[in-house]
């Protein structure tokens, strides 16, 4: 709607005679140039997530997607950092310029930039006091699916930032997120003979999970470096109702443990 009103205000500009064609045609563009945009953050599995969020938009609803890499050029205090990872494999994505994003989620260059984009983001009506056109602000703060986002349709402003770790964002265009998920350069030998090991261990009847115990930048975080007793995984396995010896002794189990990290 509002993007609506800003052409509509263009023209009626025109009509009126005023002479500042360059304002107008700023407007027109800004009308015009909708979008999508997804913020990519973490690691490689949170980006694989908020890939697949963006992508099943776009196939479901013929949106502009974009994709928004800013944040690999933060350094935010308590926050690991990562770098861009999605290049190993052959996703279709494009992605936004820095000055194609909404204001309020720009990067911040200092104290008032930070002010304004805090502000925008809580009150995104004032925005337009500094310039900015309307943008819709999707968070995933880790509270679960979010339904509104299927309502999303092409035509709108919209920009989506957390990790949207659900398969209920892309299920229905599963085919089209697999795609993108294809390896560009073939395993080493080393992972070969594990794909290898698998496939033999799958075909006789031992389907594999695989357990990753995250310690890397874990290891020296006092929130998150918690010990835990001997028990814990077998306790927990029971309750998600894999932990009885029939169901186990069909499964290998293979473990990765992340080294510490140095960062």
């Amino acid at each position: 709607i509002l993007n609506a009103s800003v052409l509509i205000l263009a023209g009626i500009g025109k009509c009126l005679g005023v002479s500042d064609p360059c304002l107008f045609k700023a407007l027109e563009a800004k009308a015009a140039k909708r979008m999508v945009i997804v913020q990519l953050q973490g690691g490689l599995g949170n980006q694989m997530f908020q890939y697949a969020l963006g992508h099943a938009l776009s196939l479901r609803t013929g949106a502009d997607v974009r994709y928004d890499l800013s944040w690999y050029g933060q350094r935010l205090p308590g926050v690991t950092p990562r770098k861009f990872e999605l290049g190993i494999f052959s996703p279709q994505m494009k992605c936004v310029a820095e000055d194609e994003l909404p204001l309020a989620w720009r990067p911040s260059t200092g104290r008032f930039e930070d002010l304004r984009n805090k502000v925008i983001r809580r009150f995104p009506l004032a925005g337009f006091l500094f310039g900015a056109s309307y943008c819709v602000s999707l968070v995933d703060r880790g509270q679960g699916f979010q339904r509104q986002v299927l309502g999303i349709r092409a035509g709108q402003d919209v920009f989506l930032t957390g990790y949207w770790q659900s398969e209920r964002y892309f299920r229905d265009q599963e085919e089209g997120v697999r795609k993108g998920f294809i390896f560009q350069e073939a395993p080493d030998r080393a992972n070969e003979a594990l794909l290898a090991g698998m496939a033999r261990d799958s075909a006789n009847g031992f389907p594999t999970v695989s357990v990753h115990i995250r310690r890397g930048d874990y290891v020296s975080d006092p929130k998150t470096n918690a010990a835990l007793s001997p028990g814990t995984s077998t306790s927990a396995s029971r309750r998600r109702g894999v932990g009885s010896s029939e169901v186990l002794s069909k499964i290998r189990i293979a473990f990765h443990i992340g080294a510490p990290s140095t960062a």
